[in-house]
């Protein structure tokens, strides 16, 4: 009896260990089953993850290059046609992969034909404006001329509030963690580390003797008064030498030139045929800087007649230093409508002919002022900025440029932006497209260093339904 029950208690033991054995067996295979649909994409493929990756993104740091030169990242750009940026980020991506042994890519932030604001997961090296969320989150953060380097998610940001701070930015970057680190570490940049400088604005280029600004202030519209705080701060801050200013009218005498008095003077904010009517494009100089030798303006010959905004100036200057003279014009070109009276009936074919026809004669017009001047003061170097109100597409433009005269923007030797339309709403982000806001130069006596629209700032989109223009220009001789 008490051998029997041992037996049913001894086989009893035996059944729940084999049944815990089973369970275990059951939850080893449960496991296994679990973690190999987690590593499963959707459409039965594997999920293949670097543990160079998941270490990057699961760290205090992020690896944007292993000690074995590996990478799980690439260079996503914003590069919006400026030269000097373009060479400054391909310098980045020769530097990393020369001195790392690395393969790092190199990619416009659309190259996927991407739109609005994107969001992703992927390992970016994100330099500029991008489209990137991480990128437009740390610009928010910035004012006039600063940049930021800092690490979000598994993007490592460079950016700035202009190009010119762009490039300043991944210069410090280049500096610290390629000039001056140990490449057998490669480049590990710690998540809580936060870059943040600032490009003086005012600095013109190093071998540039003057700066020249053009902008079209829009008369009275867009609140004026709001728009006059960020004029002033785009002058204050880019500290320009000479101001070519349009729509320009008496109003803005007071509200903006009263501002200017204590360094820039007009060269002449009247028509000379004495009716006491402003000049809406006047050319303000650096008082410090410059004496006035002579000065004009007039009406332009070919424009719609019921406004007061289609005319032009010119100033010829001597610096104080050197008693260099060079000249400046500066105009409005004319446009047509159907608003305007007796060309209501026009058709668009008619209207655009007429338009093409008027700034042609626009630009004879300037051709016959600058041999003019001339003809008065020798063979000076000459700068004529303005809204033209044309575009590189256009005769105007062509005859302008066959006549021995180059733009800024397409001939700028070491930094340009290109591609922006110039106009939009104030406040609004920047269009692009074909400029019409020019600077054109003697490229004989004159060469331009750096071509700037401001498209970026507050101060740049808020001030005018143009955006602002200036060059870094330096005399040849």
């Amino acid at each position: 009896m008490c051998r029997k029950v041992f037996t049913n208690a001894v086989m009893a033991e035996v059944r729940f260990m084999k049944k815990r054995f089973l369970f275990a067996c059951l939850s080893v295979l449960l496991l296994v089953m679990l973690l190999i649909t987690g590593c499963t994409k959707e459409n039965g493929g594997q999920e293949s993850i670097s543990e160079d990756s998941i270490s990057a993104e699961a760290s205090d740091h992020l690896n944007i290059i292993n000690p074995d030169g590996s990478s799980d990242f690439k260079i996503v750009h914003a590069l919006f046609g400026d030269k000097e940026l373009t060479s400054t980020v391909n310098l980045l991506q020769q530097r990393m992969n020369n001195n790392f042994s690395s393969n790092i890519e190199m990619v416009s932030h659309t190259a996927n034909g991407e739109s609005g604001t994107v969001e992703n997961d992927a390992f970016e090296i994100l330099i500029g404006q991008t489209n990137r969320k991480q990128s437009k989150e740390a610009l928010k953060d910035l004012s006039k001329g600063e940049y930021i380097i800092l690490v979000s998610g598994s993007k490592l940001v460079i950016t700035g509030a202009t190009n010119d701070a762009i490039v300043e930015a991944v210069n410090v970057f280049m500096e610290k963690y390629i000039t001056n680190a140990d490449k057998e570490n490669g480049i590990i940049i710690p998540r809580d580390e936060i870059i943040k400088g600032t490009k003086d604005m005012s600095a013109i280029y190093k071998d540039a003797d003057m700066r020249i600004m053009t902008l079209n202030v829009a008369l009275n519209n867009y609140e004026p008064e709001k728009r006059r705080t960020h004029i002033l701060n785009l002058i204050e801050d880019y500290n320009p030498a000479v101001i070519c200013f349009q729509e320009y009218n008496a109003a803005c005498y007071t509200r903006i030139g009263a501002a200017l008095t204590m360094n820039y003077k007009a060269a002449i904010s009247q028509h000379p045929d004495g009716s006491g009517t402003a000049i809406y494009t006047p050319i303000y100089y650096r008082t410090d800087t410059f004496t006035l030798v002579e000065s004009g303006g007039g009406w332009l010959r070919d424009r719609f007649t019921g406004t007061s905004t289609k005319c032009y100036s010119w100033a010829v200057l001597k610096f104080k230093d050197s008693g260099k003279i060079f000249a400046v014009t500066n105009y409005h070109g004319a446009v047509a409508s159907k608003g305007y009276e007796g060309y209501e009936n026009y058709s668009d074919e008619q209207i655009a002919q007429l338009a093409a026809k008027w700034t042609y004669g626009n630009v004879e017009q300037l051709i016959e002022i600058i041999a003019s001047i001339k003809a008065e003061h020798g063979d000076i170097p000459f700068l004529c900025a303005g809204d033209f109100n044309f575009d590189k597409n256009t005769t105007a433009y062509k005859l302008i440029t066959d006549n021995g005269m180059v733009e800024a923007e397409t001939h700028a030797t070491v930094s340009k932006c290109e591609g922006y339309r110039g106009t939009h709403t104030p406040g609004t982000p920047a269009r692009y497209g074909n400029s019409i806001d020019h600077i054109f130069y003697d490229p004989e006596h004159v060469t331009a260093y750096v071509h700037y629209t401001g498209a970026t700032t507050e101060d740049e989109l808020a001030a005018s339904d143009h955006l602002m223009v200036y060059a870094d220009i330096g005399f040849n001789s």
